[in-house]
Parts: C-alpha cells; structure tokens; sequence
C-alpha cells in the first residue's frame, strides 16, 4: 500500500488475533481473542486471508537468494 518496503517471500498464515490464555483451574484453560488487528489504510485485517508477499519465495529458497529481485546487486 504504502511501497515503503519489498515483501519477499510466502504468504503469511493470516493470523491476525491475538488471543489470550486465561486459567480455568489446574487442569483447564482457554484462549479467547481479545484484539483485533486492522490495517488503517484498507480498513480490513488479514486473519484467515493472509498478507501477499511482492515477490514470491518459497521457504526453503529464502537465503539463496541474492537481492536481485528486490534491486540488490
């Protein structure tokens, strides 16, 4: 949106709510989402969707590469 920065590599999870683990008793807990995170720009989150990255990298090629596809040299 902004351009500021490249994203290289996979889309990410899409997990964008943060939950917090609350104690029941010594054998029982829960996690329930307590924030929601939304970007300011396009007014949406990207839990379930995830964030596209600019350039796609799989994994397991992330440190072979050489910055070229970003403007490195």
């Amino acid at each position: 949106m902004l351009k500021r920065g490249t994203l290289v590599g996979e889309k990410t999870g899409g997990a964008a709510h943060a939950a917090f683990f609350h104690r029941i008793d010594d054998h029982f807990g829960i996690g329930i989402p307590e924030t929601k995170t939304i970007n300011p720009f396009s007014k949406t989150d990207w839990a379930e969707t995830g964030v596209e990255p600019d350039v796609k990298v799989k994994a397991t090629d992330g440190c072979a590469g050489n910055g070229k596809e970003t403007g490195g040299k």
